[in-house]
């Protein structure tokens, strides 16, 4: 979806270095979160074209998430208890200033109604019907044209009188501008303490993940570094000499890493989901790779998935109880190709088996949520799903139920990592929506932030908002001020175009109550992948950071940073 510009010197600066970019997935993977090495790939929220069949397909022996159209299961989503929906107000007078935006749980029933005929029909048939306020009056022409040609082109011609008025409606109800996030709230009492990493022969700050793991299986952990940009993958160890990188493996865009023992030898060997082009597209380009440790003879490659759609993420578990670590697939895809799956590992050959065909899927970490002693996993889905969904593992088969759904098809989708943040002993979810990445001017919205999923027990999970901040794309939990609380630092790729004041790096001290402050750290913007470990052996932890621009550069520009965390002085 396109966003509105605040003025024409900002939208003539922006369309010269945008235009003939394409949007990127790149995911954490960290992310890939996603985001591009000079191309950014064009998903266009809310305009993916609807030719492409339904979001989830039912696979036999998996039983799929309620679709559009289809009776949920019952309370299939969240509702964040201490913030009640609000109704959106009456169509504001024309150039008011209207700046609250939309946010999750906002009931949209009020304004569909007033609506005219063919509302729901028209804009809810990919994907959830957008509220008016996620963009600015100005834009929705522009938008609903879009969605026009792409329904188009799908062989689904609208009603062209049917637009004509739902643009008109959306004019008229949406506000003339949005709320402006602050950009800095102060550092708080933590000082953070930046080193680089990795070669000084790195030309370019491209990094899509960073994993911080025992790669050498001798206790003491390694940075993992997928580069969009060398299309390599390095380890990075520390030495008598300071930090050492070498690269282990040259493949196409590689977006993920995990470390597991393949082969049951004893040693850690590593996976990596390959996406294999960072320029959006349906071509089968994506890949998973294992590289086996063969110790003092190297890093053997093997491929054991490919032609796939663009791979975004990779997580070892034994799905089928056989004693051996098998592979979840997160494969991202574009419009028409994508799924989520496993590779069943059978010790001498992989065999790909889905489980549900979407596109989106950014992240799937895996957890024994229901504590059955079998692996489930989580997915993260973007584009124009916006979900969260626990896939339950029921013998090697899979029962799906939908965690979250964000009511937003702009919501941007980021990043998902799972962690007990409330520290009762159960798995809770932290994820990120902060992806903007779907119109030549890329601007974060006000709604973009921070927040988890508490888990109540027997796959009840409540919503909490951690704050709200531009365009984060990974966060990870650690007590970083060491006071016995879970705290959460965060990478942000960007903040407001027209404003460099903000930084790319930030964390949220929890209260010890789950309330959090959030702290702003100086530094470099443009993070989007972060991990977190104790590099240096002291038993605190340290972050580690990578850096995507996204035109060409001469210069590393901290592609790779530590940070080392004190509390000030």
């Amino acid at each position: 979806m396109p966003c509105a510009l605040r003025t024409q010197h900002t939208k003539s600066k922006l369309t010269h270095h945008w235009a003939a970019l394409n949007r990127v997935i790149l995911t954490h993977v960290n992310s890939i979160s996603r985001a591009a090495a000079g191309i950014v790939a064009i998903v266009s929220l809310g305009l993916v074209s609807c030719d492409k069949g339904p979001a989830e397909q039912h696979v036999p022996g998996v039983e799929p998430p309620a679709t559009r159209g289809v009776e949920p299961p019952v309370d299939p989503v969240v509702k964040p208890p201490d913030d009640p929906p609000v109704a959106p107000p009456e169509p504001p007078p024309e150039n008011s200033a209207a700046v609250r935006g939309w946010r999750y749980g906002d009931d949209l029933t009020s304004f569909i109604e007033k609506g005219p005929p063919g509302l729901q029909a028209t804009c809810g048939k990919c994907h959830v019907t957008p509220a008016p306020d996620v963009i600015v009056a100005g834009e929705w022409p522009r938008i609903l044209g879009d969605m026009k040609r792409m329904r188009m082109l799908a062989g689904m011609p609208p009603d062209e009188i049917v637009v004509e008025g739902i643009s008109d409606y959306y004019m008229k109800s949406a506000p003339s501008e949005l709320k402006r996030l602050p950009l800095s709230l102060g550092t708080g009492g933590l000082e953070f303490r930046k080193e680089k990493l990795g070669s000084e022969k790195r030309q370019d700050a491209k990094v899509a993940n960073v994993n911080v793991a025992d790669v050498d299986g001798d206790g003491k952990p390694e940075v993992l570094v997928c580069d969009s940009g060398t299309n390599t993958v390095s380890i990075i160890r520390r030495s008598a000499s300071g930090w050492t990188e070498e690269v282990v493996a040259s493949c196409a865009a590689p977006g993920h890493t995990a470390v597991f023992d393949s082969d049951k030898d004893g040693d850690p060997d590593i996976a990596i989901a390959g996406v294999g082009k960072m320029q959006s597209t349906d071509n089968p380009i994506g890949y998973v790779l294992l590289l086996v440790n063969n110790g003092a003879k190297g890093w053997e490659k093997r491929e054991i998935a490919t032609a796939q759609p663009r791979v975004t993420d990779v997580e070892p578990a034994d799905v089928d109880g056989d004693g051996d670590q098998d592979l979840i697939v997160g494969a991202f895809g574009w419009r028409k190709n994508g799924y989520i799956g496993w590779l069943r590992n059978d010790g001498a050959t992989w065999e790909l088996v889905k489980i549900a065909d979407r596109t989106g899927t950014i992240h799937v970490p895996v957890a024994d949520l229901d504590a059955d002693g079998r692996p489930d996993f989580v997915a993260i889905v973007a584009q124009e799903a916006e979900t969260v969904t626990a896939y339950m593992n029921k013998g090697g088969k899979f029962e799906a139920k939908i965690l979250f759904e964000a009511g937003n098809p702009l919501f941007g989708s980021s990043g998902l990592e799972l962690a007990d943040l409330d520290r009762d002993g159960d798995i809770d979810m932290l994820f990120t929506n902060g992806d903007a990445l779907s119109d030549p001017c890329a601007m974060p919205w006000p709604y973009h932030g921070v927040q988890w999923l508490e888990n109540r027990g027997k796959l009840d999970f409540a919503y909490h908002d951690i704050g709200r901040c531009y365009g984060p794309f990974r966060a990870v939990a650690a007590d970083l001020d060491g006071d016995g609380d879970t705290d959460v630092a965060v990478a942000m790729l960007f903040g407001m175009w027209d404003d460099n004041s903000g930084t790319g790096l930030l964390w949220y001290e929890n209260d010890g109550k789950m309330s959090f402050t959030r702290h702003d750290v100086p530094g470099p913007t443009g993070l989007i992948t972060l991990a977190v470990g104790n590099l240096d052996g002291d038993g605190t932890p340290e972050l580690v950071t990578g850096r995507m621009v996204f035109l060409s550069s001469t210069k590393n520009e901290d592609a790779l940073l530590k940070w080392s965390i004190s509390k000030k002085k």
